[in-house]
């Protein structure tokens, strides 16, 4: 059975701080207690809920629907409160009597909290390694499990008498009808019965894998059956206090057999562990060397052992742990990784890069190393567009893909993927969000780059054919007539004197000829620039054409109204731009007379700082919603593209077709708010 919910981070951190505090307040007070005849176990107590507190704080980190995490990390907390209320009844009892409040509770609570530590070899036992049970018929076993321990735990919490021989305090909540001395020795072989039935089916599972399941699972299995003895032995036979320590090894050496096995088969990885296992070991030590450190120095100084430095200390630690946390984290980052680089920084450098660099796939490989060299959670980063993907690392667990957006447009995506036992939740997946955030100028800048790129190429490309055409015009057409007609005029010169008639009527076809060379050369001129801009102006000749528009059709819609909205004179226009807004305008209205069955047209024509604003829009059907467009739409985005401005076709107020064309003019700020 896997966990899930949403409490859980939450849950692991009640349970990680329950534990810390428990661990800290168990060796201060076993430094004071160090005088007591009393063995009060707390070596064996401390490693132990370390321990097993530090695997389950790892793993329900890496793997928090896998519930032998859980185990661990409640086994762990319980017993570091067991040996905390355990020292806690000794020293109020024994050491400064009186000192402390409540001991006799505190000696109760750590009788029944060690249940807690016992119940975690069966039930890891019954779900390693992959949280599942062999099969659906071991739940019962599961059952009795929880029922043994359950009642051990209450057997003990209820079972009258002294807390220990020597050491005055009674169970306050001891109920004298409840006949534990013959209910120990059942519990005690219920106990034995359900560790070696967990032990079973561990066996039961390695037989039912496969060889490298089997390569994983033998030490644990070795292990799992040498604390199975242990706990066997320790039930049947007393050994005294030296059982602590042998428990306290075999369940220690357990735990480590399976770390070794998520380690040896690359479960997690290495370095991850060894960061983290850094972290909380360091920060342990310096919380526990505070509290015993303020124990030595105050039984020099006064004399004798006192709880309330010890208390003092326990306060300020728990004060400092976040600080202390984010400390150690950043110092151990940096021993074992180096400066980890900044990403935001580095992918705001390389945004003011994308001009000046001559190619788009650098900048974007640089903006994946950044990301991938700045988490080292992450195992794989990918930018995807539909112009390709620039990827570092290969995914060894599950992609997240994240949109990157631009202006309300996805433009790309971001994928990530953690490394195997590294989960992408929570404060991660809100800083990979942000970077997707980040990373989308830098993307739109690439891709606008490409395709000016692109651009330039096919505008280079056009010129080139441009020249052909009117080279092979010229060449073909306008060449050969002109060299007919000097053939013929040398030939007439020849006859004038002999044969005028003939001179006249070589004459006349010789003018008919030059007609229609004058008339391709006009066609030509008029390719290259429309005459009635040189001689009318940009408004007047937008005007113009928009008549031409409005007288009716069989081709074009009845009664089609055509608004001009525009100055009687713009200024001095860069050629191009005049070319430019003149194309667009008549492509436009060609549209709009042809396809869109409007009414009524509008085409404004606004000078701003910087830039010159042409809009032609109508009442029609309007645009298809996504494409494809005809030649002529795509050659108006492309002409204004090609002088550096832009050309975006979308839907009018009125419900038709609305081109809007942004046109620099190079003598100030382009922008559009500037524009009336």
């Amino acid at each position: 059975m896997l966990l899930s919910g949403r409490g859980l981070p939450a849950l692991r951190r009640v349970l990680v701080v329950s534990g810390s505090v428990g661990l800290v307040v168990l060796v201060g007070l076993h430094v004071l207690n160090r005088g007591t005849p009393v063995d009060t176990w707390g070596l064996g107590n401390t490693v132990l809920g370390f321990g097993l507190g530090l695997t389950g704080a790892l793993l329900t980190a890496r793997f928090p629907g896998n519930p032998i995490g859980w185990i661990f990390l409640v086994g762990g907390v319980g017993q570091s409160l067991c040996g905390a209320s355990r020292e806690w009844a000794i020293y109020a009892a024994l050491t400064d009597p009186g000192s402390l409040p409540a001991p006799e509770w505190a000696a109760w609570a750590s009788g029944w909290l060690q249940q807690i530590g016992l119940a975690t070899l069966p039930l890891v036992l019954l779900h390693f390694p992959d949280g599942r049970l062999v099969s659906s018929g071991w739940r019962h076993v599961r059952r009795l499990v929880v029922v043994v321990m359950g009642a051990t735990l209450v057997l003990s919490a209820v079972q009258p008498g002294r807390f220990e021989p020597d050491v005055p305090l009674t169970n306050p909540m001891g109920i004298d009808a409840i006949p534990g001395d013959a209910l120990w020795p059942a519990l005690s072989a219920a106990t034995v019965l359900v560790v070696l039935l967990a032990a079973v089916s561990l066996l039961v599972r390695w037989r039912r894998s496969d060889v490298e399941d089997r390569q994983r699972m033998r030490w644990v299995t070795a292990s799992a059956g040498l604390l199975a003895a242990e706990v066997v032995f320790e039930m049947t036979v007393n050994l005294g206090s030296i059982q602590h320590y042998t428990a306290s090894i075999a369940l220690l050496l357990f735990v480590g057999t399976i770390g070794y096995a998520v380690l040896r088969h690359h479960l997690w990885d290495l370095d991850v562990l060894v960061n983290v296992s850094v972290v909380c070991t360091v920060l342990t030590a310096v919380a526990l060397g505070i509290v015993m450190l303020s124990a030595v120095v105050v039984d020099a100084i006064v004399g004798s052992a006192s709880v309330w430095p010890v208390a003092g200390a326990i306060l300020l630690v728990i004060l400092l742990f976040r600080p202390l946390r984010h400390g150690i984290q950043s110092a151990t980052d940096r021993v074992l990784y180096g400066r980890r680089p900044d990403p935001h920084r580095t992918l705001a450098g390389l945004g003011r890069r994308v001009g000046s660099t001559g190619a788009a796939e650098p900048v974007l490989a640089e903006a994946v190393d950044a990301i991938a060299a700045a988490f080292l959670r992450l195992d794989h980063v990918a930018i995807r567009t539909a112009d390709g993907v620039v990827s570092r690392g290969t995914a060894r667990a599950e992609l997240v893909g994240l949109p990157i957006v631009f202006r309300g447009t996805q433009i790309g995506r971001l994928e990530v993927a953690a490394r195997p036992g590294a989960a992408l939740r929570g404060k991660p997946l809100a800083q990979m969000h942000e970077l997707a955030d980040e990373v989308a100028p830098l993307v739109h800048a690439v891709i606008l780059r490409e395709a000016v790129d692109q651009l330039r190429r096919e505008l280079a490309s056009a010129r080139e054919e441009e020249r052909r055409r009117l080279r092979r015009d010229i060449h073909d057409g306008i060449g050969p007539a002109l060299a007919a007609v000097a053939l013929q005029v040398d030939g007439a010169a020849t006859l004038v004197d002999s044969c005028p008639e003939v001179v006249k009527e070589v004459l006349l076809r010789v003018a008919g000829q030059v007609g229609d060379v004058l008339a391709d050369i006009r066609r030509l001129v008029h390719e290259l620039r429309p005459p009635v801009l040189d001689a009318l102006g940009l408004s007047a000749a937008v005007a113009q054409l928009a008549t031409t528009f409005a007288i009716p059709s069989a081709a074009k819609s009845p009664g089609l109204l055509v608004t001009v909205d525009t100055p009687d004179s713009l200024g001095k226009l860069p050629a191009a731009v005049e070319v430019t807004a003149y194309r667009v305008v008549a492509e436009a209205l060609s549209n709009v007379a042809r396809h869109s069955g409007a009414g009524t047209a509008t085409v404004v024509l606004a000078r701003g700082p910087g830039l010159l604003r042409v809009v032609v829009e109508d009442d029609g059907v309007g645009p298809p919603p996504d494409g494809p467009y005809g030649v002529g739409t795509i050659s108006m985005i492309e002409r204004a593209t090609a002088i550096g401005g832009d050309c975006t076709i979308g839907s009018s107020a009125t419900g038709g077709v609305r081109v809007s064309a942004l046109l620099p003019l190079g003598d100030g700020p382009a922008r559009d708010e500037e524009v009336s």
